[in-house]
C-alpha cells in the first residue's frame, strides 16, 4: 500500500514548547553517523481513564549511511539524550492534550514522529489485526521552519530515509510505503522553486 505524502505547515504544533525541545536534542538526518536523529513519541489522551501522556517509544539513530530504530541499544551520548527527552516530555500532561488538539486528533492516541526538519503525525486503530493496520494509518507530513534551510532535493530525499527506517521499524507497518513529497513540491511550499525542478 503506498501514501503519498502531502507537505503542510501547522504552527500549532510546531509553536509548541515540547517539540521545540525535543528538536534541540536530535542531530542532523541529512548528516551520516551524527547520533540521535528522530525520536517516535507516542501521546495517549484517556481522561476517562485519568491517563494522559506523552512519552517517546522509539529513538532513530543515524549509523553510517543507514538509520537504525532503537528502544535500548543506544550509545551513551544518545542515552543521555533520549532521556533528556523523556524528561521534557514527562514534565507535564498538557504534551498530549495540546498535540491532540494542535492535529484536532480524536483517536485515543496519536503519534509524533519528529525530526529537526519534519514531523510524520500519525494515528492508527490499534485494534485491528496487523495486516489491517497499515491500511488503517492517518499520516500528516509537517515541515518545520527550519526545513527550508536545505536544498529541496536533499529535504525530499531526506524525509524518504526517514519514513523508510520508520515503516522497517514497525512489524504492523512494513506493508505501507510512504512516499516523501518531491523537490518540486517542497520548493513551492518555501515559494522559491530552484531551476531545473
Amino acid at each position: 500500500m503506498i501514501k503519498h505524502l502531502t507537505p503542510a505547515f501547522l504552527s500549532e504544533l510546531t509553536d509548541q514548547h515540547w517539540i521545540n525541545e525535543v528538536c534541540r536534542q536530535l542531530g542532523d538526518a541529512t548528516v551520516p553517523g551524527v547520533g540521535l536523529i528522530g525520536v517516535d513519541i507516542g501521546h495517549v489522551d484517556l481522561p476517562e481513564a485519568d491517563l494522559v501522556v506523552s512519552k517517546p517509544c522509539v529513538g532513530f539513530v543515524s549509523c553510517g549511511p543507514r538509520i537504525e530504530a532503537t528502544c535500548m541499544n543506544c550509545q551513551p551520548a544518545e542515552r543521555v539524550k533520549y532521556d533528556r527527552i523523556e524528561a521534557i516530555l514527562s514534565s507535564s500532561f498538557a504534551h498530549s492534550r495540546m498535540t491532540h488538539w494542535a492535529l484536532c486528533d480524536k483517536n485515543p492516541q496519536v503519534n509524533t514522529l519528529v525530526f529537526r526538519e519534519f514531523t510524520l503525525a500519525y494515528s492508527y486503530d490499534f485494534n485491528l489485526p496487523k495486516p489491517e493496520r497499515a491500511a488503517s494509518i492517518r499520516p500528516r507530513l509537517i515541515l518545520h521552519g527550519s526545513a527550508n534551510r536545505l536544498d529541496p532535493r536533499t529535504l525530499s530525499a531526506c524525509i524518504q530515509t526517514c519514513l523508510n527506517s520508520f515503516t522497517q521499524a514497525h512489524d504492523d507497518m512494513r506493508a505501507l510505503q510512504l512516499v516523501a513529497p518531491a523537490p518540486s513540491a517542497l520548493a513551492s511550499i518555501f515559494g522559491a522553486a530552484p531551476a531545473g525542478l
